[in-house]
C-alpha cells in the first residue's frame, strides 16, 4: 500500500505539470477542443498582401473530432490540418487573409467557423482581424515629393452642450495641397454618426471638398467622442481621424 501511495505521489505531480502546460498552450475552450489564441490579430496588412496566420488546436476529448471549415468569402481563406483530431493529438488552423481581394481600408472584422463533430460544442467561432492600410511601398523619392497632400481646415469639433433628441450637423473641408490628383478612397463613421461621402471624392491639386457629418443623440447622454476616418492616396497621411466631441443632457 504504501509503495502504492510513493508511486501515487510521483506520478501525480507529473501528470498536473502536463495538465498546466497544455492549458498554458491552448487557453482557449470550447467544446472538448482547445485553442491557443481567443482570435487572430493580423494587425496592419497592405492593400496589395496576403497574409498568414495560424493557431493550434488540442483535442481534449474522449473521441475522435472530424473538422472542416465553413469559407464565407473569397479573400479570407481558411483550412484546418489535419480533418480529424484523435485524443491528445494537435492540429492546425491556417487563414490566408487576401487584402487585395478585400477591396477595403481600416479595420477589418472577419467571422471564421469551424465545423466538428464535438458533441458538446459543434460549431466553433473565431474573428479574425486586420488594419488595411493603402500601399505606398513601392513609390520612388520623386513620386512622394510630387504625391497628393490632404489637408483639413480642422479635424476637431467640440458642439458644447446639446438635449437628448438633437441632431448635430457639422462639415469637415479639405483642400489638396499635393501635385497629384487626391483620391477619397472611404469615409467611415463610428456609431452613433454619420458621414456622408465628400462633394468630390477625386481632387485636382488646389481643390476644396467637404464632408457633412451628423450625431442623433436621441439614445445618447453624457459626455461624447465620436470619429470619421478618411483614408486617401496621400501617402503621408493616408487615414485621417476627425474627432467629434460635446454632452448630451
Amino acid at each position: 500500500m504504501r509503495k502504492i501511495t510513493l508511486l501515487l505521489l510521483l506520478i501525480l505531480p507529473m501528470f498536473l505539470f502536463s495538465q498546466g502546460n497544455i492549458e498554458k498552450q491552448f487557453p482557449c475552450k470550447k467544446g472538448n477542443l482547445r485553442f491557443s489564441k481567443e482570435s487572430v490579430k493580423m494587425n496592419y496588412v497592405k492593400s496589395t498582401e496576403t497574409r498568414r496566420d495560424s493557431m493550434l488546436i488540442y483535442n481534449a476529448g474522449k473521441k475522435a473530432v472530424d473538422l472542416s471549415v465553413r469559407q464565407n468569402s473569397n479573400y479570407l481563406l481558411t483550412r484546418v490540418q489535419p480533418a480529424r483530431l484523435e485524443p491528445g493529438e494537435k492540429g492546425l488552423l491556417i487563414m490566408d487573409f487576401n487584402a487585395s481581394l478585400k477591396g477595403d481600408y481600416g479595420n477589418s472584422y472577419e467571422g471564421v467557423t469551424i465545423n466538428t463533430t464535438d458533441s458538446l460544442e459543434p460549431d466553433k467561432y473565431f474573428f479574425v482581424m486586420a488594419y488595411i492600410e493603402e500601399d505606398f511601398s513601392k513609390l520612388s523619392k520623386e513620386e512622394r515629393a510630387n504625391a497628393p497632400k490632404i489637408k483639413f481646415d480642422r479635424e476637431g469639433y467640440d458642439f458644447g452642450k446639446v438635449k437628448n433628441g438633437t441632431k448635430v450637423n457639422c462639415s469637415f473641408e479639405f483642400t489638396n495641397e499635393g501635385k497629384q490628383d487626391l483620391i477619397i478612397r472611404k469615409t467611415k463613421a463610428s456609431c452613433g454618426c454619420t458621414a456622408t461621402d465628400p462633394e468630390k471624392t477625386l481632387l485636382k491639386p488646389g481643390e476644396r471638398s467637404k464632408i457633412n457629418v451628423t450625431i442623433d443623440t436621441s439614445s445618447l447622454h453624457g459626455e461624447q467622442s465620436k470619429s470619421v476616418f478618411v483614408f486617401c492616396n496621400d501617402p503621408g497621411y493616408s487615414a485621417v481621424t476627425l474627432q467629434l466631441t460635446g454632452t448630451v443632457e
